[in-house]
């Protein structure tokens, strides 16, 4: 190829180390480019000097890249120096040159030729299926059968990318098991514990098992998936890896083919992909291969990344050619020194690890600040992003990095408040997009026209313009009166419910029928575009603000659609809507909506990997968050440097991603962190902070700045005119809750969300009980009626009748047959050991399932409460409604409650006993004392301590309570590990009743003012918060 200007122009501006890299051009080259070196730059020059300097064709050089990004900018750059030609290299990601292998050549490739590949929710749903159908007690427990689905799909794709078949697995770990069986001390030889296994090696033995059943299950996914035809995405290497070492012609006609072979990004392949580039490398002793990488920047082990890939290079060629790049063309020397610290606190040679050289001049220090929580710290750095943007800094030159995708919401909330363009680039899940959940609940309703649950959530869908009063009302009436929602949207009833317009209420339920027969007859695209059409959503969404960006998210949701019908042609709106399911069970869907092209970027520290930005914030860098992280894998093996083997995340990765994310800053970076979690929780600084050298870094104190922003904040939260639902939905909402008043369960659901509360015990929508609630509805029955006859007979009916009565209600309940033969076993085992352990101890003076209606609390509203009728008064005036009298200072709250068993201890004296199905909890975990716990349970026996001190004998005029609760008792049926059963108990007090009063005094001020309606609870993935922006 002739020289061209371009060329030795370029050519002129690199320094000795990258000119000696873009010159060594025969022989193996291994160079290591650190951040901002001009590796890309590089990598396009040498491949045009190689076609320069030699008689190669461009078809004979093959340059593999990490990302689809970094084959683009490549071949933008070749294109620049050498025309058409650019097109004719092979430029390929390790995936997308895999897949040209099996397109080329099919018959090398029978396994996978012909089939198609599955679908990320297909895996998860394969995974599902094998458990369903196998034997598998460990994998599948009964309280979550679910929760090792995803572990066992990351599990089977971290031994792909090792290149580790389910054959050579299921070897491994007989190897295991075989090698476990010769450990000579297993076993206590005396003592209490004698011929028991040891503890730690009991533990042992429980991860071999748990191998055992990843092999089992490692064995049915492949065979389902060469059955039905179906490969996955990381079968696209292991099969070329097999056919590599398997067809020593078809090796040797790709080793003719590609004479120069490039890698970039070396230190994030795998094994797999690393296995790749030495069979094509395999032919000279002293092979052409050129790889380019930095093992400071090796932040993807969690993919299978493996840093002895890139040490194991010089090994394997000892007349390696070691280029350093050690000139910095992006940040400041501040900067880069700064990092420089910080990495060599993270294990390696730090001979590979050189101080890079800045051309861009000493600059500033980095910033630090703490903040005094999450909401802080983003309208922080918003109000420093802004300052930016007015000095004339381009937003798209400023970022704000954060450790995981769930910490973006904060600054989407602050940046959305301000004029300043943003763009989010990190993965959202599109099935949390508000309008994604009003079109799926509609399509559930649209499938099963009879499910209560999904009827009752379709009504608040608003392109279907049912009155949210009328939704309101018609959920509340069914509920009370016990009929089925669905059976009342085209009934009699109907006229009952006091509903504004009925009308609209038969529309839909003959539309909901009329499209269930559609989704039944027609494929799921056809279901889609008619729902889509008949029910208003397009023309709903094209009349609401940002209406090109909410479009665009459906056409998202309507791509996974498209995606499901090529892996299943005659799929239909059931199939979908299973799709979908496992989609949000496991969280598998990321993206959606159409990305502005300039802004202030939001990400993930991954995603800023390859990018540069003049202004950087690395945000919530706290210990447990950034560095400190300790999750554990599910499974454990011996393979060597497998990403199954250890801890997940060391602080080294995570000090390798902190190192990215500092150096993509060109002129400043600013470290941040809250002092506080959205509860309360206290928060230190990251270890990675104080890695830094001192005299690089600045802290600010943002104090008196954060006085000021909570004084604006309490100025713009002053609840508007507007604030809440409308006016006759507040008194309708408020009637009905001084008419049905509070349960601790409801009070429970309030305090865990204010919308749990709001649609199960306050709008009361129909929801399909879980088999764990019923379960629970069986054992309770069964034990009522046991104790019932055994106290009217005065004699133990024993444990036959126990569990007679067990199998009576369960067989009346409504499941599946796998779950019935789950809550049998559970049942068996549970009940007779329960029977055994208490049944000459039980007191038998009792009452069960003890009924209190009716007790009134007094609540005194404050005058935070009362004020809220000025906000109304206006309104009020100009309708027939009549406000609640909020400016009497007082108001009776009903309380009620079901007492599984009250225990007669003498006198007056009681102790309440309410059982428990779940798996047994100290008493720490019960009182809410530990970090992840709620203290549900010991409020559940205050709150009856509560009902019972204001529960009056009518019989009687002394004002004396009927009972005093001396103690309650959490009891649990379940037995532990060992086959323990527990029960704890406790005494309760006054004083903790009259604590309870006060808190239930503050929540029922909240709801009468409508104070939570703004709130949203700590949970993620909330339902109730989701379906409240259809509400609210």
């Amino acid at each position: 190829m002739p020289t061209s200007p371009t060329f030795e122009k370029r050519y002129r501006m690199l320094n000795p180390a990258q000119k000696k890299a873009v010159d060594t051009i025969d022989g193996p080259v291994m160079v290591i480019a650190g951040p901002g070196t001009g590796k890309t730059e590089i990598l396009t020059l040498r491949i045009a000097n190689i076609l320069l300097k030699t008689d190669t064709r461009p078809e004979n050089i093959l340059a593999l890249t990490f990302t689809e990004g970094g084959a683009y900018a490549m071949r933008k750059r070749l294109a620049e120096l050498m025309g058409a030609r650019a097109y004719k290299l092979n430029i390929h990601t390790f995936h997308g040159f895999c897949n040209e292998l099996i397109t080329r050549f099919p018959e090398r490739f029978p396994r996978v030729v012909g089939g198609t590949p599955i679908t990320d929710a297909d895996q998860l749903l394969l995974i599902e299926e094998i458990l369903g159908t196998g034997t598998y007690t460990l994998l599948r427990p009964y309280g979550d059968p679910s929760y090792y689905v995803k572990k066992i799909l990351s599990a089977i794709q971290a031994l792909k990318r090792d290149a580790v078949s389910d054959a050579r697995f299921a070897e491994i770990v007989t190897e295991e098991e075989q090698r476990f069986a010769k450990i000579p001390d297993r076993y206590h030889e005396k003592g209490a514990h004698k011929n028991k296994m040891k503890g730690a090696y009991k533990d042992i033995e429980g991860k071999i098992a748990k191998n055992a059943e990843l092999s089992q299950a490692y064995r049915a996914y492949q065979e389902r998936l060469f059955a039905d035809h179906h490969y996955d995405y990381d079968d696209m290497i292991v099969e070329t890896v097999t056919a590599l070492e398997k067809d020593a012609d078809f090796l040797l006609q790709l080793q003719e083919e590609y004479q120069y072979i490039l890698a970039d990004e070396h230190q994030d392949t795998n094994n797999a992909q690393n296995r790749i580039l030495e069979l094509l490398a395999s032919f000279h002793p002293s092979p052409n291969l050129f790889i380019v990488g930095d093992e400071k920047q090796a932040i993807f082990r969690f993919q299978g990344a493996s840093l002895e890939n890139f040490n194991y290079f010089r090994g394997k060629f000892p007349d390696v050619t070691l280029i350093s790049l050690e000139e910095n063309y992006r940040s400041t020397q501040r900067i880069l020194d700064s990092a420089h610290t910080l990495i060599g606190h993270a294990a390696g040679d730090q001979a590979l690890r050189k101080q890079l050289r800045s051309q861009s001049g000493e600059g500033e220090h980095i910033l630090f600040a703490r903040c005094s929580d999450n909401e802080s710290e983003a309208a922080y750095i918003t109000a420093r992003v802004n300052t930016l943007v007015l000095e004339g800094i381009s937003p798209d030159e400023i970022a704000v990095f954060y450790r995981n995708n769930n910490d973006a919401a904060p600054f989407l909330r602050a940046l959305g408040k301000t004029e300043t363009p943003f763009t989010l680039v990190s993965e959202q899940h599109i099935l949390d997009d508000e309008d994604v959940v009003a079109l799926t609940a509609l399509l559930r309703a649209v499938s099963d026209p009879s499910d209560n649950e999904a009827v009752g959530r379709a009504l608040f869908v608003p392109a279907l313009a049912v009155k949210t009063l009328d939704a309101f009302r018609l959920s509340a009436y069914a509920a009370e009166h016990r009929i089925p929602l669905s059976g009342m949207l085209d009934g009699v009833s109907l006229g009952d419910a006091g509903l504004e317009d009925p009308d609209a209420i038969r529309a839909l339920s003959g539309k909901l029928h009329q499209w269930g027969r559609v989704a039944k007859n027609k494929s799921l695209l056809e279901t889609l575009d008619i729902v889509i059409a008949e029910s208003g959503f397009i023309e709903y969404l094209l009349k609401e603000k940002g209406s090109l960006d909410r479009v665009d998210r459906l056409e998202h949701f309507l791509f996974i659609a498209r995606r499901l019908t090529e892996s299943k042609h005659r799929a239909q709106l059931a199939d979908f809507l299973k799709h979908l399911e496992v989609i949000e069970t496991h969280g598998i869907v990321k993206g959606g909506g159409r990305m502005p092209e300039h802004g202030v970027r939001l990400m993930t520290a991954h995603k800023s990997k390859g990018l540069e930005f003049e202004h950087v914030f690395i945000t919530g860098a706290y210990d447990g968050h950034w560095g400190g992280r300790r999750a554990r894998l599910s499974f454990v093996t011996p393979l060597i440097d497998s990403p199954l083997s250890g801890e997940k995340g060391s602080d080294d990765d995570e000090r390798r991603l902190f190192y990215v994310a500092l150096t993509r800053a060109k002129k400043s970076a600013f470290i941040t962190y809250p002092l506080h979690g959205d509860e309360g929780k206290e928060f230190h600084p990251s270890q990675f902070i104080s890695e830094i050298d001192p005299a690089h870094i600045k802290e600010l104190d943002v104090r008196d700045w954060e006085k000021g922003f909570l004084e604006d904040a309490g100025r713009r939260h002053a609840l508007p005119k507007n604030f809440g639902p409308e006016l006759s939905e507040r008194e309708y909402l408020r009637k009905r809750f001084l008419e049905s008043g509070f349960s601790v369960s409801a009070l429970n659901n309030y305090l865990d969300c204010p919308w749990k509360y709001f649609f199960r015990n306050l709008v009361r929508l129909p929801e399909n009980p879980d088999k764990f609630a019923l379960y629970g509805t069986v054992v309770h029955h069964a034990l009522e009626q046991f104790f019932r006859k055994w106290k009217e007979e005065g004699k133990d009916p024993g444990a036959e009748f126990l569990m007679e009565r067990f199998q009576f209600y369960l067989e009346r309940v409504p499941i599946a047959a796998r779950e019935y033969e789950e809550m049998r076993a559970k049942g068996e085992k549970a009940l007779p050991g329960y029977y055994a352990q208490y049944h000459k101890e039980w007191n038998t003076n009792i009452q069960c399932e003890f009924p209190i209606k009716g007790v009134e609390l007094e609540i005194s509203m404050s005058n935070t409460t009362r004020s809220t009728r000025s906000d109304l008064e206006e309104t009020a005036l100009r309708s027939d409604l009549v406000l609640p009298d909020l400016e009497n200072n007082t108001h009776r709250i009903i309380l009620r409650g079901m007492l599984d068993k009250v225990e007669f201890l003498g006198g007056n004296k009681v102790n309440v006993v309410d059982y428990k199905t779940a798996k047994p909890k100290s008493r720490n975990v019960i009182e809410g004392n530990t970090k992840d716990s709620d203290g549900n349970y010991k409020r559940q026996l205050v709150f009856y301590k509560l009902l019972l001190d204001r529960y009056d004998d009518p019989s009687t005029s002394s004002g004396e309570p009927k009972f005093v609760m001396e103690t309650g008792e959490i009891d649990f049926i379940e037995p532990d590990k060992k086959g323990k059963y527990h029960k704890e108990q406790f005494p309760v007090t006054k004083a903790e009743a009259d604590a309870l009063a006060a808190e239930v005094e503050r929540v029922t001020e909240e709801i009468l003012s409508f104070a939570f309606w703004d709130k949203r609870c700590v949970e993620e993935k909330c339902e109730y918060c989701k379906l409240r922006n259809a509400v609210a």
